[in-house]
């Protein structure tokens, strides 16, 4: 989830070299508190909408987009974010 330093761990994710077994298991240690457990329909449908992205290809490990995260209720299905007021 893009929450407080979600959004660093989730960059990290999508950059560390796959070689490096140890370095991406502290990574996934420190992803685990900003982790959440999705319904499959909910799943399917935040794959639809192109809101949830995988790190790497085919590795099981995917990220929210910024839009579809709420900083008062956390995940949501539909966009609950503009895009020009991210980061704001």
């Amino acid at each position: 989830m893009p929450y407080k330093k979600g959004n660093t761990t989730i960059s990290k994710l999508c950059s560390v070299n796959d070689r490096d077994i140890k370095e991406q298991a502290q990574l996934l240690k420190k992803a685990q508190r900003y982790s959440v457990n999705v319904f499959e329909n909910d799943f399917k449908n935040l794959t639809k909408a192109k809101a949830i992205y995988e790190t790497k290809k085919e590795s099981g490990i995917w990220y929210l987009d910024e839009r579809y995260y709420s900083d008062e209720f956390g995940l949501s299905v539909v966009p609950v974010k503009d895009l020009g007021l991210l980061n704001t």
